[in-house]
């Protein structure tokens, strides 16, 4: 059969590529290029001290960093964008990634069951698909490691509850 995950494949794919494209930009301003004019690379010593490095310029020469003058890249938002897609095409509520704009506290459970509702569904339909081969092939592994008064029918699966429970909710209901 086809995989749920061959759809979002390629959207994981770029979103590893743009999380890529933003370590980079962190990398670049983190340690930016350095300009030297009117030296010869010869005349200028350079020495190492930890994470730093010191330069000695002779008195006509200058240095500067090389500095990004635009504004950011916008990484960001398309990064958004991409988790977003993977959101919807995979049926999984954002909360899931940690991933949820504008909410601040707990969460009620009914609010959790509205958000976790396409997960929640498309959870039933793969229980509803795969169980009853699941059952069959449970059946046969007891067959196979020797119980044989047992009946296809006397092997089911009891699902749990996949929704995380509020006991203190429950009990104010």
């Amino acid at each position: 059969g086809r995989s749920d995950l061959q759809p979002i494949a390629e959207l994981v794919e770029e979103y590893d590529h743009l999380c890529g494209k933003l370590t980079k930009i962190v990398d670049y301003y983190a340690s930016p290029n350095i300009a030297v004019k009117g030296v010869e690379q010869n005349d200028m010593q350079s020495i190492s001290k930890g994470d730093r490095t010191m330069f000695f310029v002779p008195n006509e020469g200058d240095i500067k960093f090389v500095e990004w003058a635009g504004p950011a890249p916008g990484v960001d938002h398309h990064i958004d964008r991409v988790r977003e897609a993977i959101s919807e095409i995979s049926e999984t509520p954002q909360i899931a990634f940690s991933q949820m704009q504008g909410v601040t506290g707990q969460l009620s459970g009914i609010a959790l069951k509205l958000l976790y509702g396409p997960l929640l569904s498309k959870t039933n339909r793969k229980r509803q698909v795969w169980g009853p081969a699941i059952e069959k092939v449970m059946w046969f592994a007891l067959l196979a490691s020797g119980y044989r008064d047992i009946e296809q029918d006397q092997v089911t699966i009891t699902w749990p509850n996949p929704l995380p429970d509020n006991e203190a909710e429950e009990w104010t209901i």
